[in-house]
């Protein structure tokens, strides 16, 4: 399980890892899915936003076809399959929680 508080602008680049539930409690946070395979185009050591604003947009048609995204609020949750790459966002001050099964 993880707890966590995020600022304005954090998130974690596209990462895999087992299955997992993600809620939010305060704020929102948004997220990125590829399903299992080929990773999306990033760079590790680049932040989330700095993806959303330089490398997004630059992604053929093609490549966002393959992302699906989508914005939680207080009170949500999603389940994430393992192996999907996902990355994150938060927007504004976020508090929220993971639970890895």
């Amino acid at each position: 399980m993880s707890f966590g508080l995020g600022g304005s602008g954090s998130g974690v680049p596209f990462h895999t890892r087992g299955h997992v539930f993600a809620e939010v409690f305060y704020g929102r946070k948004r997220w990125w899915f590829q399903p299992p395979g080929p990773e999306p185009r990033f760079d590790p050591d680049e932040t989330s936003i700095r993806w959303l604003l330089n490398v997004y947009p630059t992604l053929a048609e093609s490549e966002k076809a393959k992302i699906t995204e989508c914005t939680l609020g207080p009170g949500e949750m999603l389940y994430i399959p393992g192996l999907w790459h996902h990355s994150t966002l938060n927007l504004g001050e976020t508090v929220f929680m993971s639970v890895f099964v």
